[in-house]
């Protein structure tokens, strides 16, 4: 089959976070895969990406985004993702993301989250960017319609079959696979403990400021540990949300200004050298049932403390520690113990060590191969070179 793969344009923002870092990785699977099924590239990519240019990958950068006449593309085709679907003769589109585009050809959707439905009172999930009801109207138009509904783990899958109503057959689980970059590459070695000027033992937490990422919590994990003796500073990275100067706010609030540095969006380089020497992540989100920072700690060597939400303890088993994402006092108790014991802190790196090695991007993109391999026996049942009308 021709297979329309479509990132949503994330692919042009590194400082997207976590989104970025997973598409660029599955991009570079993708390249590397001997697939049977041919791949085009249905996104607009930025100019300094290293693009994939052997013969299993056709870019085509929707040359019809330039069409003057987006009257007509409506009229015709309803979106400028559906005409070059078409005109590039596609037999299936795979949604690496949430993002989606009207297309009259099967497609599989990926499913990252539905927190609006589980936490429907955080401001980002139902009143700014995408209001609850806009999400609700995307999921239930989209989700039903599609061929297949990528799922990162089984908690995941069962949420879209409660939520809406999908068969178990149509939904497959896909974990997320742990990035290319920390397990295929090289940086350079950078003193970030000097450069920034953080003093050690450091807890690290990289997340853009949402306030699902919860990083009042941590701040009041590190007032407890001080009050105990304990100093540690805390690291955190990311973009601003619009909770950033909340947060700053809380750490003047808290007396916490000389242990928290704000480094903002940093180098790949960076982040890996912040990852390799800090006490531990941090992971203290509302939001599951997966997430990506864990596995880069994990295969950099950087014990994971984990905030015990649905789908987590399933994507990380037991090589983290967890805590009530609403308890500061368990948080702290858990870095306490990680600066306490040596022994444990070397089970964990072991652990996480081979959890991030036991599933790739390699393997996230043969799973989707074998999805279309079974798809296309039943995509051969028409034809993909002109448009289908029913007679």
């Amino acid at each position: 089959m021709k297979v329309g793969v479509y990132f949503g344009g994330a692919l042009s923002d590194p400082q997207s976070g976590g989104g970025y870092t997973f598409q660029y990785s599955l991009l570079q699977a993708i390249k590397r895969s001997n697939s049977p099924h041919e791949f085009v590239i249905l996104d607009s990519l930025q100019k300094n990406l290293s693009t994939p240019t052997d013969s299993l990958i056709k870019k085509a950068l929707l040359k019809c985004l330039r069409y003057r006449d987006a009257r007509q593309v409506q009229k015709n085709y309803k979106t400028f993702l559906n005409r070059a679907v078409l005109e590039n003769g596609i037999d299936m589109v795979w949604f690496v993301t949430p993002a989606y585009q009207l297309v009259e050809v099967p497609y599989l959707y990926t499913v990252w989250d539905l927190q609006h439905r589980h936490q429907p009172f955080f401001p980002e999930v139902s009143v700014t960017g995408s209001t609850f009801e806009e999400r609700e109207q995307h999921y239930a138009r989209v989700i039903p319609r599609a061929a297949y509904v990528l799922a990162g783990n089984e908690t995941a899958k069962q949420e879209v079959m409660r939520f809406y109503g999908m068969s178990a057959q149509r939904v497959e689980t896909l974990e997320l696979p742990t990035p290319d970059f920390v397990l295929n590459q090289t940086f350079e070695s950078i003193d970030v403990v000097e450069k920034y000027g953080i003093k050690k033992p450091y807890i690290f937490y990289p997340a853009q400021f949402w306030p699902h990422k919860n990083h009042v919590t941590l701040l009041h994990a590190l007032k407890l540990l001080k009050e105990q003796g304990c100093l540690v500073d805390l690291v955190l990275t990311g973009s601003d949300k619009g909770n950033l100067a909340y947060v700053q706010e809380m750490v003047e609030l808290l007396g916490l200004a000389e242990q928290v540095h704000f480094l903002g969006f940093v180098s790949i380089s960076e982040l890996v050298a912040l990852y390799r020497a800090a006490c531990a992540l941090t992971f203290a989100s509302f939001f599951g049932p997966n997430n990506i920072p864990p596995l880069e700690a994990f295969a950099l060597g950087c014990p994971v403390i984990a905030a015990d939400v649905d789908g987590m303890r399933e994507q990380l088993g037991d090589a983290a520690l967890f805590f009530n994402p609403r308890s500061a006092e368990q948080l702290a108790m858990n870095v306490h113990a990680l600066l306490e014991s040596n022994e444990l802190r070397g089970q964990l790196i072991a652990k996480g060590l081979q959890r991030a090695r036991s599933w790739t991007c390699d393997d996230y993109v043969k799973k989707i191969v074998k999805i279309l391999d079974e798809f296309a026996l039943v995509r051969r049942c028409w034809s993909s070179k002109q448009r289908y009308i029913h007679g």
